[in-house]
Protein backbone atom coordinates (compact mmCIF):
# COMPACT_ATOMS: atom_id res chain seq x y z
CA UNK A 1 0.00 0.00 0.00
CA UNK A 2 2.84 2.41 1.11
CA UNK A 3 4.63 1.53 -2.54
CA UNK A 4 1.61 2.42 -4.21
CA UNK A 5 1.00 5.71 -2.50
CA UNK A 6 4.81 6.95 -3.44
CA UNK A 7 4.46 5.68 -6.90
CA UNK A 8 1.06 7.64 -7.27
CA UNK A 9 3.14 10.81 -5.92
CA UNK A 10 6.03 10.84 -8.12
CA UNK A 11 3.66 10.42 -11.27
CA UNK A 12 1.89 13.01 -10.03
CA UNK A 13 5.09 15.66 -9.35
CA UNK A 14 5.78 14.54 -12.81
CA UNK A 15 2.84 15.46 -14.38
CA UNK A 16 2.73 18.87 -12.56
CA UNK A 17 6.61 19.81 -13.63
CA UNK A 18 5.36 18.44 -17.38
CA UNK A 19 2.63 21.31 -17.37
CA UNK A 20 4.75 24.30 -15.42
CA UNK A 21 7.03 23.72 -18.33
CA UNK A 22 4.41 23.62 -21.02
CA UNK A 23 3.01 26.70 -19.97
CA UNK A 24 6.18 28.74 -20.34
CA UNK A 25 6.65 27.76 -24.20
CA UNK A 26 5.19 30.05 -26.61
CA UNK A 27 4.85 29.28 -30.45
CA UNK A 28 6.34 31.68 -32.47
CA UNK A 29 3.22 31.68 -34.40
CA UNK A 30 1.37 32.21 -31.56
CA UNK A 31 4.06 35.52 -30.56
CA UNK A 32 3.59 36.95 -34.09
CA UNK A 33 -0.36 37.12 -33.64
CA UNK A 34 0.42 38.87 -30.86
CA UNK A 35 0.24 42.87 -30.07
CA UNK A 36 3.68 44.34 -30.66
CA UNK A 37 4.29 45.28 -27.45
CA UNK A 38 4.43 42.04 -26.66
CA UNK A 39 6.52 41.07 -29.17
CA UNK A 40 9.17 43.45 -28.04
CA UNK A 41 9.26 41.82 -25.12
CA UNK A 42 9.50 38.41 -26.08
CA UNK A 43 11.13 39.15 -29.87
CA UNK A 44 10.83 35.97 -32.27
CA UNK A 45 13.72 35.01 -33.95
CA UNK A 46 14.79 32.23 -36.50
CA UNK A 47 16.70 29.20 -35.29
CA UNK A 48 19.45 30.23 -37.86
CA UNK A 49 19.75 33.65 -36.82
CA UNK A 50 20.92 34.60 -33.09
CA UNK A 51 19.58 37.31 -31.51
CA UNK A 52 22.97 39.11 -31.14
CA UNK A 53 23.04 39.35 -34.77
CA UNK A 54 19.95 40.09 -35.43
CA UNK A 55 19.58 43.17 -32.80
CA UNK A 56 22.76 44.21 -34.53
CA UNK A 57 20.98 44.67 -37.95
CA UNK A 58 18.00 46.23 -36.69
CA UNK A 59 20.03 48.44 -35.07
CA UNK A 60 22.31 49.35 -38.58
CA UNK A 61 18.72 49.77 -40.61
CA UNK A 62 16.74 52.09 -37.88
CA UNK A 63 20.27 54.45 -37.98
CA UNK A 64 20.41 54.47 -41.39
CA UNK A 65 16.77 54.96 -41.72
CA UNK A 66 16.73 57.65 -39.21
CA UNK A 67 20.32 59.94 -40.81
CA UNK A 68 19.70 60.03 -43.82
CA UNK A 69 22.88 61.78 -45.41
CA UNK A 70 21.47 64.44 -47.87
CA UNK A 71 23.78 66.93 -50.25
CA UNK A 72 21.74 70.00 -50.89
CA UNK A 73 22.26 72.68 -53.83
CA UNK A 74 20.23 75.33 -54.66
CA UNK A 75 19.52 77.83 -57.64
CA UNK A 76 17.87 81.57 -57.28
CA UNK A 77 17.79 83.79 -60.96
CA UNK A 78 16.97 87.16 -59.25
CA UNK A 79 16.02 90.69 -61.65
CA UNK A 80 17.45 93.92 -59.64
CA UNK A 81 18.27 97.35 -60.74
CA UNK A 82 20.72 97.07 -57.97
CA UNK A 83 22.84 93.86 -58.85
CA UNK A 84 26.00 94.91 -57.40
CA UNK A 85 23.76 95.06 -53.90
CA UNK A 86 22.14 91.75 -54.64
CA UNK A 87 25.69 90.04 -54.69
CA UNK A 88 26.83 91.77 -51.61
CA UNK A 89 24.06 90.58 -49.32
CA UNK A 90 25.00 87.14 -50.40
CA UNK A 91 28.57 87.82 -49.68
CA UNK A 92 27.59 88.93 -46.13
CA UNK A 93 24.91 85.80 -45.45
CA UNK A 94 28.04 83.90 -45.41
CA UNK A 95 29.88 86.21 -42.44
CA UNK A 96 26.08 85.47 -40.56
CA UNK A 97 25.65 81.95 -40.76
CA UNK A 98 29.13 80.72 -40.64
CA UNK A 99 29.51 79.95 -44.87
CA UNK A 100 31.87 80.85 -47.37
CA UNK A 101 32.24 82.04 -51.00
CA UNK A 102 33.42 79.14 -53.10
CA UNK A 103 33.12 81.54 -56.36
CA UNK A 104 32.49 85.01 -57.31
CA UNK A 105 32.07 85.65 -61.05
CA UNK A 106 30.06 88.94 -62.63
CA UNK A 107 26.16 88.45 -61.75
CA UNK A 108 26.86 85.56 -60.29
CA UNK A 109 28.08 84.29 -56.58
CA UNK A 110 28.18 80.21 -55.69
CA UNK A 111 28.04 79.85 -51.65
CA UNK A 112 28.42 77.51 -49.24
CA UNK A 113 26.37 77.71 -46.11
CA UNK A 114 25.83 75.42 -43.00
CA UNK A 115 22.65 73.14 -44.60
CA UNK A 116 20.68 74.04 -40.88
CA UNK A 117 20.75 77.13 -42.25
CA UNK A 118 19.13 76.71 -45.81
CA UNK A 119 15.98 77.48 -45.89
CA UNK A 120 16.68 80.91 -43.84
CA UNK A 121 19.42 81.92 -45.99
CA UNK A 122 16.97 81.81 -48.99
CA UNK A 123 14.19 83.24 -47.73
CA UNK A 124 17.11 86.16 -47.12
CA UNK A 125 18.14 86.37 -50.50
CA UNK A 126 14.82 86.49 -51.95
CA UNK A 127 14.31 89.50 -50.45
CA UNK A 128 16.77 91.01 -52.35
CA UNK A 129 14.84 91.59 -56.19
CA UNK A 130 12.73 89.70 -58.18
CA UNK A 131 13.10 85.72 -57.53
CA UNK A 132 12.77 84.75 -61.69
CA UNK A 133 14.20 81.30 -60.85
CA UNK A 134 14.17 79.15 -58.17
CA UNK A 135 15.26 75.36 -58.01
CA UNK A 136 16.03 73.29 -54.67
CA UNK A 137 17.34 69.53 -55.26
CA UNK A 138 18.65 67.15 -52.21
CA UNK A 139 20.81 63.95 -53.52
CA UNK A 140 20.66 61.34 -51.00
CA UNK A 141 23.80 59.65 -50.58
CA UNK A 142 23.06 57.76 -47.91
CA UNK A 143 23.94 54.13 -49.32
CA UNK A 144 27.47 55.71 -50.97
CA UNK A 145 28.55 57.75 -48.25
CA UNK A 146 28.35 54.18 -45.83
CA UNK A 147 29.84 51.92 -48.44
CA UNK A 148 33.03 54.38 -48.70
CA UNK A 149 33.23 53.85 -44.99
CA UNK A 150 32.72 49.94 -45.05
CA UNK A 151 35.27 50.07 -47.60
CA UNK A 152 37.87 52.41 -46.03
CA UNK A 153 37.05 50.27 -42.67
CA UNK A 154 37.75 47.04 -44.61
CA UNK A 155 40.90 48.27 -46.03
CA UNK A 156 42.79 49.43 -42.75
CA UNK A 157 41.88 46.15 -41.58
CA UNK A 158 43.67 44.66 -44.23
CA UNK A 159 46.66 46.79 -43.72
CA UNK A 160 46.96 45.65 -40.45
CA UNK A 161 47.29 42.24 -41.27
CA UNK A 162 49.89 43.32 -44.04
CA UNK A 163 51.88 44.51 -41.19
CA UNK A 164 51.67 41.98 -39.05
CA UNK A 165 53.13 39.56 -42.18
CA UNK A 166 56.14 42.17 -42.43
CA UNK A 167 56.73 41.66 -39.06
CA UNK A 168 56.77 38.00 -39.54
CA UNK A 169 59.29 37.95 -42.92
CA UNK A 170 61.98 36.94 -42.68
CA UNK A 171 63.36 36.72 -47.17
CA UNK A 172 63.96 39.88 -48.89
CA UNK A 173 61.47 38.85 -51.87
CA UNK A 174 58.52 38.07 -49.02
CA UNK A 175 59.62 42.06 -47.17
CA UNK A 176 59.24 43.52 -50.99
CA UNK A 177 56.28 41.44 -51.99
CA UNK A 178 54.46 42.60 -48.58
CA UNK A 179 55.75 46.10 -49.21
CA UNK A 180 54.52 46.70 -52.61
CA UNK A 181 50.86 44.98 -51.10
CA UNK A 182 51.21 47.82 -47.99
CA UNK A 183 51.32 50.81 -50.68
CA UNK A 184 48.33 49.67 -52.66
CA UNK A 185 46.64 49.58 -49.43
CA UNK A 186 47.80 52.83 -48.36
CA UNK A 187 47.19 54.91 -51.60
CA UNK A 188 43.29 52.86 -51.57
CA UNK A 189 43.04 54.09 -47.85
CA UNK A 190 44.01 57.50 -48.92
CA UNK A 191 41.59 57.83 -51.46
CA UNK A 192 38.72 56.59 -49.67
CA UNK A 193 39.47 59.04 -46.72
CA UNK A 194 39.93 61.84 -49.00
CA UNK A 195 35.98 60.77 -51.10
CA UNK A 196 34.57 60.47 -47.43
CA UNK A 197 35.95 63.99 -46.12
CA UNK A 198 34.34 65.52 -49.30
CA UNK A 199 31.28 63.82 -49.06
CA UNK A 200 30.94 64.57 -45.44
CA UNK A 201 31.55 68.46 -46.38
CA UNK A 202 29.20 68.31 -49.05
CA UNK A 203 26.52 67.23 -46.52
CA UNK A 204 27.52 69.54 -44.04
CA UNK A 205 27.78 72.62 -46.14
CA UNK A 206 24.53 73.09 -48.54
CA UNK A 207 25.67 75.10 -51.98
CA UNK A 208 23.71 78.05 -52.82
CA UNK A 209 24.40 80.00 -56.73
CA UNK A 210 22.96 83.12 -57.14
CA UNK A 211 22.36 84.90 -60.93
CA UNK A 212 21.15 87.98 -61.47
CA UNK A 213 19.71 90.04 -64.43
CA UNK A 214 18.47 93.87 -64.68
CA UNK A 215 15.08 94.47 -63.91
CA UNK A 216 13.50 96.31 -66.28
CA UNK A 217 11.19 99.03 -65.44
CA UNK A 218 8.48 100.00 -68.16
CA UNK A 219 8.31 103.80 -68.42
CA UNK A 220 5.11 106.10 -68.29
CA UNK A 221 3.23 104.39 -71.54
CA UNK A 222 4.27 101.18 -70.61
CA UNK A 223 3.01 101.14 -67.27
CA UNK A 224 -0.06 102.54 -68.43
CA UNK A 225 -0.51 99.53 -71.46
CA UNK A 226 0.47 97.30 -68.71
CA UNK A 227 -2.62 98.48 -65.84
CA UNK A 228 -4.77 97.94 -69.01
CA UNK A 229 -3.26 94.44 -69.75
CA UNK A 230 -3.48 93.02 -65.92
CA UNK A 231 -7.36 94.81 -65.71
CA UNK A 232 -8.67 93.13 -68.98
CA UNK A 233 -6.71 89.45 -67.21
CA UNK A 234 -8.47 90.00 -64.39
CA UNK A 235 -12.08 90.35 -66.23
CA UNK A 236 -11.23 87.29 -68.19
CA UNK A 237 -10.23 85.46 -65.22
CA UNK A 238 -13.09 86.15 -63.54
Amino acid sequence: MVRTLVILLVIVSIIGCGSSRTQQIVHPEEMRAQPKRLQKIFPVTSSSEPNIKLANRIRQQSSTENNRSVIYTAYLKIASQEQDSVHEAVVALTKEYDGYVLKSELHRTTIRIDAVHLKTVIEKIEKTGKVLTKNIKGTDVTGDFYDFKIRLENAKKTRDRYLQLLDKAVNVKDILSIEKELERMNNSIDFLEGKINKMSHQIQFATITVETSKEIKPGIVGSVFTEIYKGVKWLFVR
